[in-house]
């Protein structure tokens, strides 16, 4: 596993970067909307933006089009956390993973917490992105996607 934070970056511009780079992506889990964490108030965030997610159990998902669509309408603006799948949507239980938006904890100086690893591999997690603080947190299962994220933030 591959980890890290870069100042001054945040989920949105990584994401509008990386998601056509990433052919293996299907599905985006949405953890995390301008600190909303609930599956009821990021299903209302999304609809604000006029974005349809979908439900599942207490997760919101996005399929790799709506990634577009939700980039384009603004919806990620800073404390957003992402987990980027490389299978369809499934129910998974994550509320023991800790939020991963930098104002809860920073991967550069306190590592990558075991609860985010073990729900990374439950949910096929190749990419987690997460900001908040002027800061990016990321985790990757590959190399090549975290050299791709540390040339996106010069």
């Amino acid at each position: 596993m591959f980890y890290g934070s870069i100042f001054e970056s945040e989920v949105s511009s990584v994401l509008e970067e990386l998601c056509d780079a990433l052919p293996s992506i299907q599905t985006c889990l949405i953890r995390s909307v301008d600190s909303a964490r609930s599956a009821e108030d990021i299903l209302k965030a999304c609809r604000f933006h006029s974005i349809e997610p979908h439900v599942l159990g207490e997760n919101v998902f996005l399929d790799k089009c709506q990634i577009h669509d939700a980039l384009n309408a603004g919806l990620f603006t800073g404390f957003d956390e992402v987990w980027l799948l490389d299978r369809e949507a499934t129910p998974v239980d994550l509320s023991s993973a800790l939020s991963s938006t930098s104002d809860g904890c920073v991967f550069s100086e306190k590592g990558l917490p075991d609860d985010i690893k073990k729900g990374m591999t439950i949910a096929h997690c190749c990419l987690l992105l997460a900001d908040g603080c002027g800061l990016l947190n990321y985790a990757c299962r590959e190399q090549q996607i975290e050299e791709k994220i540390k040339r996106l933030s010069g």
